[in-house]
């Protein structure tokens, strides 16, 4: 994935030349910026970023994406003052919300570094989510903010100031992030019981949020923790149904999907006594999700099912399929050792309905 700036320089010569629909050219200054930086002449770069942002025109897109630049090299040749004052001058002056998000988050990210300010890159952090909720940075500020006020003596006050500024930004698509931080903040505290209910929150009230099936998922496996197995259920079935809404944005092509999947299957097999019910959610793993990583594991599963139901000779079957279908995987020593065990007979492809 590109980063925030290399996707505003590919717009960038595109928005050149749209105007009289002429071949787009990048003025000569950025031009030579570029270059010096591709070769690793950041100091060369760094006047050239500086001359191009003075010479741009009205393009003040440009004149950004320069400065910015220019900005990000002052850091890597360790001028962080100058870098500082360089993305604070950014932050405040330009007009684009992606541009002004990145420059005060890196300004935070410096305050916290190399300039060991920590008590302003906690005030940087804040303004990127409350000013750009919208944006990438935004995000990453959420991040940055969870990792400094854990190393600090404010910890204790870090869930007060995730609800208050989701109070800030509640409609927007950083509300749920800032959730799913609260949700860990709790857990990590051992406050289990209300973890799951900031996540359900986080579920119900942000169904558009990226992270929402990342929320249900963690509350199905915290409830496994407190042997609540319905509830676990629950959350991972809603998951599961996210399939069928797919495009209000959330749940299509989860990477939680195939897990809560097989997490199903387990808690039917082990804590509900359900073999039957276990059988068909393992089934869905192997079948249902052809680039799943699980697929073996649900296939060991399907064995296991049916050596504890006494049925030896469809175990048999299950730990041939496996070896057949997935003979590198994780299970196949395993499944080999287990068909010594059971004195398994050398059988043919398994008929295609069964398990």
């Amino acid at each position: 994935m590109r980063s925030a700036p290399e996707l505003l320089l590919a717009l960038v010569p595109l928005a050149l030349g749209a105007a009289c629909g002429a071949k787009p050219v990048l003025p000569l200054d950025y031009r030579r910026a570029l270059q010096l930086e591709r070769r690793g002449e950041h100091r060369g770069a760094i006047e050239a970023y500086a001359a191009a942002s003075r010479s741009c025109g009205p393009d003040a897109a440009l004149c950004d994406v320069a400065r910015l630049r220019g900005a990000q090299l002052l850091t890597k040749v360790g001028q962080h003052q100058a870098a500082l004052r360089a993305f604070q001058r950014l932050g405040q002056s330009t007009l684009d919300p992606e541009t002004g998000a990145r420059a005060l988050l890196e300004a935070g990210r410096l305050l916290e570094g190399p300039l060991r300010e920590p008590h302003g890159a906690l005030g940087l952090y804040q303004q990127v989510i409350v000013r750009y909720p919208e944006e990438a940075p935004a995000v990453e500020a959420v991040r940055a903010l969870v990792r400094l006020y854990r190393g600090s003596d404010r910890a204790a006050s870090l869930v007060r100031l995730l609800h208050h500024l989701y109070r800030a930004v509640e409609a927007s698509r950083l509300a749920g992030n800032l959730l799913l931080a609260a949700a860990e903040l709790y857990e990590a505290r051992g406050e289990l019981r209300q973890a799951v209910a900031i996540l359900d929150q986080l579920a119900e009230r942000h169904p558009k949020s990226p992270v929402r099936d990342d929320g249900i998922y963690r509350a199905g496996t915290l409830l496994e923790r407190l042997k609540d197995w319905e509830g676990a259920l629950r959350r991972y079935r809603k998951l599961l149904a996210g399939q069928s809404y797919a495009f209000l944005g959330g749940s299509f092509g989860s990477i939680h999907m195939d897990d809560a999947q097989l997490r199903v299957g387990v808690i039917q097999l082990q804590a509900l006594g359900r073999p039957r019910a276990a059988l068909e959610s393992f089934a869905a793993v192997r079948d249902d999700y052809p680039r799943s990583l699980l697929r073996d594991d649900a296939q060991w599963w399907i064995a296991q099912v049916h050596l504890q139901s006494g049925h030896r000779e469809a175990s048999c079957a299950a730990l041939a399929r496996l070896l057949r279908d997935f003979p590198d995987g994780n299970h196949a020593r395993r499944a080999r050792l287990q068909e010594a065990a059971l004195r398994c007979t050398p059988v043919g492809t398994p008929p295609r309905k069964s398990w």
